[in-house]
């Protein structure tokens, strides 16, 4: 391997028996190859402090070169994350015949430090399903994964089956992780209410007056909130819970709501 520089002589030589020997000689001269190193891919915060691009380069890189956009824009050695944005940039080395012009390229993207919102609470029944995300304050950013800290086993993804939860508070944590600049959580709680259920729809005909009376078991919810619309009637102070109708004509239809 030579080194740039010369000339180095080579010398051909041809020998004929008859007529002895004839030579010529090369002379060789090396030009330096202009080496810009190793292309990088990096991703930094925007908090970070500025940094010189030439340090980033992989393996020996020249000195001396210019760097610019991919579209041939001149720009700083320097990288400010706080200022700058996301880019590519070509480190650009000027070659010396019959060595062409090289160049290397630094691809940096520059990341926002993580928002995952305040710490909130959440008041849901626990019936059908809730996609957390749509709960998310919003100052939060978006991205995130949740976990369930209470081990519900309800929790797919960002999809929280409300109906498998037991009546009560449930911690849950919206964790952010964003590369290069960290993660940051906050905690929600939500407390699942049980939903109202009317079960045992019981209808008991008086067949001497042709009237009938309609009495319903109420469950869950909270009983002391408890009222029935649709129909007259009394109610037990107790669990269980019935309701039971005043009397109404064997040929009229009915519709309550709890």
């Amino acid at each position: 391997l030579l080194p740039p520089g010369g000339p180095y002589p080579f010398s051909y030589t041809v020998t004929d028996p008859g007529c002895g020997e004839a030579s010529s000689v090369v002379s060789l001269y090396i030009s330096a190859y202009p080496d810009p190193g190793a292309d990088t891919t990096i991703t930094v915060c925007s908090t970070a402090n500025p940094f010189g691009l030439f340090n980033l380069l992989g393996g020996s890189p020249d000195a001396g070169g210019t760097w610019t956009t991919l579209n041939g824009v001149a720009v700083s050695p320097s990288f400010n994350p706080g200022t700058d944005d996301s880019g590519s940039f070509r480190y650009n080395l000027p070659g010396s015949a019959p060595c062409n012009d090289t160049s290397a390229v630094i691809t940096i993207t520059v990341n926002d430090p993580p928002n995952a919102g305040a710490d909130a609470t959440l008041l849901e029944c626990n019936s059908g399903s809730l996609n957390l995300n749509t709960a998310l304050l919003p100052d939060a950013q978006p991205g995130g994964s949740w976990i369930d800290n209470g081990n519900t086993g309800q929790l797919a993804g960002p999809i929280l089956n409300l109906g498998g939860l037991a009546a009560g508070p449930h911690p849950f944590t919206y964790l952010l992780v964003v590369p290069s600049c960290g993660t940051d959580m906050a905690s929600y709680l939500l407390t699942a209410v049980e939903a109202v259920r009317v079960t045992d729809t019981v209808l008991t005909c008086n067949e001497d007056d042709r009237t009938y009376t309609v009495s319903v078991t109420i469950e869950g919810g909270d009983p002391m909130t408890y009222s029935v619309t649709g129909l007259d009637g009394t109610m037990t102070i107790e669990s269980p819970y019935i309701f039971t109708s005043s009397p109404i004509l064997t040929s009229q239809s009915f519709s309550i709501i709890v």
